[in-house]
């Protein structure tokens, strides 16, 4: 049932294209572009900059989410996740992910307001419009 949905789905969001894009047949494109303004696009995964909360750790990976590349990519907001790993359910485990989770919340507070012009940190729907309506990214959070 979820494969026939979703290939519904699929054939009238082409068809819904498709058809927009005649009404610009010298910029097809825009079509894409029409739809990315009418709507709030959401990326549900996306790994830790892990060097935001570390910078001497390590190099940056080349295409980490930023609010540069949501911009560019038409996104206009992100869940971030921050992988802490399992291991043994010790005293000094739980200390020691609770500094790295704590860590990583810092860096992605710090990050949006360093880059306050391009983003900010969205904790509940109304944040995102606000962030869209400025022409800024989203970045998810939940407290």
């Amino acid at each position: 049932m979820r494969e026939r949905n979703y290939l519904y789905f699929m054939k009238l969001l082409f068809s819904t294209l498709h058809g927009t894009s005649e009404l610009c047949p010298r910029q097809p494109g825009r079509a894409w572009e029409r739809l990315h303004d009418s709507i709030i696009s959401i990326d549900t995964h996306n790994d830790f900059a892990m060097f935001l909360a570390f910078p001497t750790a390590g190099p940056r990976w080349p295409r980490q989410v930023s609010f540069e590349l949501m911009k560019e990519g038409r996104l206009d907001g992100v869940f971030f996740v921050a992988l802490l790993g399992s291991g043994p359910c010790t005293t000094r485990v739980v200390i020691m992910q609770n500094i790295l989770q704590t860590s990583m919340l810092r860096a992605l507070h710090r990050y949006a307001r360093e880059n306050r012009d391009l983003g900010g940190i969205a904790y509940c729907p109304e944040d995102i419009r606000e962030l869209k309506k400025q022409g800024k990214a989203a970045m998810l959070l939940s407290h």
